[in-house]
Order: C-alpha cells, then structure tokens, then sequence
C-alpha cells in the first residue's frame, strides 16, 4: 500500500478538504486535490489543480499535504497552505521515513509555533497533525533566481523543488556551450525544458527561432512562463504541460534539446527518456538533429543507435556527456 494512502483512514468524512500530492483523501471526502505532475493528474477523476497558488477556495477544513523529494519544497508548499487555511482548521502532514518526514514535521513545528499530533505511524510513514488557533501573515511561495548561462549576465527565475532549482548545473552550462557551435534553426523543441535554460538560450542566440516548451512539472513551466515574459518572448515561445508519451498533435521542428529524467521518485527509470527520443525523432524533420545531456553513466547510447539517423558523441566532461542523433534526409 502506498504510504501517502495512510491519511485518507483518519480524514472526517464529513468535511471537504484539500490535498496536495496526492488523490486519496479528495476521493474519500470530496473537494480538491493539487497535483504537480501532468502523468498524476491525467490519471485521477476528482477536480485538480496544478498549481497550489491557483487554489482559489480555502473554506475547506481539512488539509493534507504529502511531503516531496525537497524539504524546502515541502516546507514552502505547506506555510503557504497554513497561512491561507481558516482558523479551527486541520493540517496533515503525511510522508516516508525515506523522504524525512519526521525533520520535516520538527521543522514545520517551530516555523508555525504549534505542536504537532501524531496520527499515524507505521509502514516506515507518519501522519501527524497540526491545527491551526490563530491567524497568521499571508506567506508567498518562494521565488528563487539562477544564472540563465555561465556569464551569469540574466537570471531565471526558479522555485524549490524544481530541477536545478538553486543553479545552474554543470550539466546544462556544457549542453550550452555545445549548442554554440551548431547551426541556426527555425523550429526548436526543449523536451523536459524545466524553467527555460536551453530554449531560452537558444532564443537569445537566433532571433529568428521559435521554440516549443515540454515539461510534465506545472510549477517549472509556470516558472518558465515568467522566464518568457521577462525576456519578451512571447511571440516566439510557447510551453505545454506535457508527459513522455502524450501526444504531441502536428509538431515539426529543425532542433530537438533535452536533459529527460532518469528516475521515477527514488528509483532508476529509463521508460521516460527512452519515450522521448522516440517521439523526439518522430517530429523532426529530414536532416534534423536532436541534442541530449545525460550523466555520463546512463546507458542512452544503445537505445539512440536505434533510431533512424546518425550517433555521435558530441562531448565528455565533468561527468556529462553530450550527445546528438542526426535523423536521416
């Protein structure tokens, strides 16, 4: 069973209530559940939002919120939360041991100045339970800024829990400095772009490109949307919530980039990446080319050399490597 079904046995199901993370205790008490990632909210049947900052109702009197991978993530998600629920109102924090829910809650605690209840603990999972007596200052999400690109002269706006979220990681800075030397292009597609750091380079770099943003985060794509307006580039980019192997309709392109994920939560997972090269191949045009960072470590090779087209490893260094499939006239 998994862990973040453990709240939905102690929710009154009596109150709606709002859960972020997760569909369980929505489905169980009814109301609203946020949920991040498009591959999560493509397969639930209750009202999601994918955004927490787009809530709009917070007459609930339940609230649950399933810890994520970053704690700062988790601990800014759930002050937001905390500032904007009613008075009377109850809290629930749920996560695995494995993703350090009891630190979490401990540092929850002494933000908000309330004393948590233990629910729940078993299954290598807590719930504990906090209720709120009093109102407390509005909190805003946290809005962090990394380099654009190594010369650090632009910034992109970023927020906990996204990819790179704190800098700009050595990975994407060579992906860049390979990008230099290829040819313009008209029609480019950033794949798993998170908040912009590919496309929006290329952008500057070709004032005659167009590009279209994928990425199956809300919070890195509404990232990257500030990142395009910032820039003034709203009439050469656009983005798409969007997972491996969702459609991609009638999309066409010259130029394919993409750093695609290598792990589903904790575990090792191929199926994501291996899913977009295909489909990153399947909308490139004749003679054009699809660029990819990858840890050096992971296994891409063989599954690249299968597509139609020519393999090259384009650079090694600092533990990535950058390499391009050139699709065959």
């Amino acid at each position: 069973m998994d862990w973040r079904s453990l709240a939905a046995d102690i929710c009154n199901t009596h109150q709606t209530c709002l859960e972020i993370n997760g569909t369980d205790c929505a489905q169980r008490c009814g109301g609203m559940a946020v949920l991040n990632w498009f591959d999560e909210y493509q397969q639930t049947s209750v009202d999601v939002c994918a955004l927490v900052s787009d809530v709009s109702d917070w007459s609930h009197q339940q609230y649950v919120m399933h810890v994520e991978k970053s704690r700062q993530a988790s601990l800014d998600t759930a002050r937001y939360v905390w500032s904007r629920m009613p008075v009377g109102a109850v809290l629930l924090l749920s996560g695995s041991n494995a993703l350090g829910i009891k630190s979490t809650v401990k540092q929850f605690a002494k933000l908000v100045g309330v004393e948590p209840e233990l629910k729940i603990n078993k299954q290598r999972a807590r719930v504990v339970s906090f209720v709120k007596h009093s109102d407390v200052e509005p909190y805003d999400l946290l809005q962090l800024q990394v380099p654009a690109d190594e010369d650090e002269s632009r910034q992109l706006w970023t927020v906990p829990g996204v990819f790179s979220a704190n800098e700009l990681d050595k990975g994407t800075a060579l992906m860049q400095d390979c990008l230099v030397d290829v040819a313009e292009r008209v029609d480019i597609v950033d794949m798993a772009c998170g908040v912009g750091h590919l496309g929006l380079f290329l952008l500057e770099r070709w004032p005659q490109c167009s590009c279209l943003f994928l990425d199956a985060d809300s919070r890195a794509l509404s990232c990257l949307n500030r990142n395009i307006q910032d820039f003034n580039y709203q009439e050469r980019a656009r983005s798409q919530w969007w997972a491996a192997g969702t459609q991609l309709g009638e999309a066409s392109c010259d130029l394919v980039v993409m750093n695609p994920p290598a792990h589903s939560g904790k575990q090792v997972d191929y199926h994501a990446a291996f899913t977009m090269f295909r489909q990153a191949h399947a909308c490139l045009r004749p003679g054009g080319e699809m660029y990819i960072i990858a840890n050096i470590q992971l296994p891409y090779e063989k599954e690249l050399k299968t597509l139609l087209g020519t393999f090259s490893l384009v650079r090694e260094e600092d533990g990535f490597k950058v390499m391009c499939v050139r699709k065959d006239a």
